[in-house]
């Protein structure tokens, strides 16, 4: 079981001088907040190059997708062969029936059937945050490795 106890949003990143940070929402608020800070986009589509990142953080965003396997064939994209995505959902809770804004809940067992059509090397745990009571699930995936064409 994994446990956070900070929050280390694209901020906090920038912080610690990491650099090449691009954020994309769901929520047009936070669309237009990050778009001021410079690191800012919309979903589920992402406007930016195949294989572009070591890394992709899908935090508390799947949920609220419709089209999931579009979205998810995208982080895979923009990812270079062999990156990361880390991925967090809630934990068989907050449905569309409780909270109208999700439209599907997760379990290990889901959550891991959807990601391996995308992904190679796909773990799910359950963890915590002290800063929330809701469970969590945290899912490792590695962007699978691209066969290159040969020359002439």
């Amino acid at each position: 079981m994994y446990h956070v106890v900070a929050n280390l949003g694209l901020r906090g990143l920038r912080k610690l001088d990491y650099s090449g940070l691009h954020g994309l929402e769901i929520s047009r608020y936070a669309i237009e907040r990050l778009r001021a800070e410079g690191i800012g986009g919309a979903l589920p589509a992402i406007s930016l190059p195949d294989g572009s990142f070591d890394v992709v953080i899908v935090s508390q965003v799947l949920e609220h997708i419709v089209r999931r396997d579009r979205f998810l064939g995208e982080v895979a994209r923009v990812l270079r062969p062999g990156g990361r995505a880390f991925i967090f959902v809630p934990d068989n809770c907050l449905g569309p029936i409780a909270e109208r804004e999700h439209v599907v809940k997760f379990d290990r067992r889901s959550l891991h059937e959807l990601l391996a059509r995308h992904f190679s090397r796909v773990s799910v745990e359950s963890m915590t945050d002290a800063n929330h009571a809701m469970p969590i699930l945290f899912a490792q995936a590695a962007a699978p490795l691209r066969r290159t064409q040969p020359d002439g």
